[in-house]
């Protein structure tokens, strides 16, 4: 919508709370609170850039500062920006989904185990170190 195209992030965040100087806020609506309410803070913070709902103009129309970039959901785009920002990691991931009835937690063991023996790191297995 409007700024400078050359604008430099140093940050992607939906956290309000989060954003500083020259990162980029994803104002996503929610079920109680709607982001977009935000942006006079985010504007203060310093934030270099925002990605606002197009749905939503009433909120951002006037906002100074920022770069501004209207979608027609954030949800979505602060998916995309996110991957841009971390350089596309899941281009580098092999995904294994499990599916079915019966099974699945013994399958992804095995799975895990399997990967593991060769030496791949495995997300499942990570999720089990970090207790998630």
């Amino acid at each position: 919508v409007r700024g400078s195209a050359e604008t430099a992030v140093v940050a992607v965040d939906h956290d309000s709370r989060k954003v500083g100087r020259g990162g980029l806020f994803v104002a996503v609506p929610g079920f109680t609170t709607d982001a977009h309410t935000f942006l006079p803070q985010i504007a203060a913070a310093g934030a270099g850039a925002v990605i606002v709902q197009r749905d939503r103009a009433e909120l951002w129309r006037n906002l100074q500062g920022p770069a501004v970039v209207a979608v027609d959901d954030s949800r979505k785009a602060l998916a995309s920006a996110a991957a841009w920002f971390f350089g596309h990691p899941g281009r580098e991931m092999v995904v294994v989904g499990i599916t079915g009835t019966d099974g699945k937690t013994t399958t992804s063991h095995l799975v895990t185990s399997v990967l593991a023996s060769l030496g791949t790191v495995a997300g499942f297995q990570l999720a089990e170190l970090l207790q998630l």
